[in-house]
């Protein structure tokens, strides 16, 4: 995945000087924070379960009411798309972020 610029590959958890320093799981600049993101299996089975769907080159959009005031985001990259944990993480972050 050459030419992401996600400045945490390569970083490790804890390590002094590493993006993952702060013990925060809310971070300055992320749009979505944890509070508002789909973090539970169940959460994401009742998506793909009950979902509406809309499809364009390279993205399949997933999306179902869910009777809050606000809304929720969820991202799932498939591994036959990206091979590497490090380099999916990497850009579920960069569309958290954008």
């Amino acid at each position: 995945m050459e030419g992401v610029p996600c400045s945490t590959l390569g970083e490790r958890k804890g390590v002094p000087g590493s993006a993952h320093n702060s013990r925060s799981t809310e971070k300055v600049g992320q749009h979505f924070p944890r509070s508002v993101r789909l973090v539970q299996a169940e959460d994401y089975n009742k998506v793909f379960a009950e979902a509406l769907r809309l499809t364009s080159a390279g993205l399949v959009l997933l999306y179902r009411a869910n009777h809050l005031q606000y809304s929720r985001l969820g991202l799932a990259i498939s591994k036959k798309h990206i091979k590497s944990a490090v380099q999916r993480n990497c850009v579920k972050r960069l569309i958290r972020e954008s």
